[in-house]
């Protein structure tokens, strides 16, 4: 069977080879698009590192002109893009840091969390498509926030293990996978399952942190037994 004709009426192809042709570039894809996905992950995963040392930077700063970090948005009073009141895990870098004094020149999108909608387990979560800019940045909170800071979240942490481990403040950004283990409710920071570690896989559960003391909160389970005993 001929389907067609060659250049300057020659011979043409039949559909065996054209199948063939269709076969091979079916290969190829099949090998270049998860080598493109997981470079697209990789490029995402070191941008929102370098991205959460530039807000670590402007943390510091901010620190050293008011003798403490900036405190995250009130979860008992501030309200995210969609009016409802932010709850810790839906903490994010405040606008005390891009104003009136501005540390950094606006807020910085976690590059995990723009134009998506975060899972919480197996529900959607709050989407963060509000159009604030606060509400696609990352997620942190300031230690000592609170006057009477609440840790029933990472039980039995105490306000002076946390400081001597994490010091001041914490930052954290999604995470591939797209699951937002501190709003599921079980996972915390010192949670092994909570913090993204690329030799789980590229594509793997957890969030990306930063902490006063770590460049990398990349060693959870030790972190655990450091806390709990």
């Amino acid at each position: 069977m001929r389907c067609g004709r060659g250049v300057g009426g020659g011979g043409a192809f039949t559909l065996i080879e054209l199948l063939i042709v269709v076969a091979i570039i079916a290969i190829l894809a099949a090998i270049a698009v998860p080598n493109f996905l997981e470079a697209q992950v990789r490029s995402k995963v070191a941008r929102a590192k370098t991205d959460m040392r530039s807000v670590a930077t402007a943390l510091e700063a901010y620190a050293v002109d008011n003798n403490t970090p900036p405190w995250a948005p009130d979860s008992s009073r501030d309200t995210d893009g969609y009016g409802e009141l932010r709850s810790y895990a839906f903490l994010t870098v405040p606008d005390s840091l891009t104003t009136p004094i501005g540390y950094i020149t606006s807020h910085v999108p976690d590059p995990f969390r723009v134009g998506k909608r975060v899972n919480i387990g197996n529900n959607q979560g709050k989407p963060y498509q509000s159009g604030d800019p606060q509400d696609i940045t990352f997620w942190y909170l300031c230690t000592r926030q609170g006057p009477t800071p609440d840790y029933s979240f990472f039980p039995p942490v105490n306000l002076d293990a946390v400081l001597e481990l994490d010091g001041e403040w914490r930052l954290g950004a999604m995470g591939p996978q797209g699951l937002y283990p501190l709003a599921a409710g079980g996972g915390t920071l010192y949670d092994p399952r909570s913090v993204y570690d690329a030799t789980n896989g590229s594509v793997s559960r957890g969030m990306i942190f930063r902490t006063q003391k770590k460049t990398e909160a990349n060693n959870a389970g030790a972190d655990a037994a450091l806390l709990n005993g």
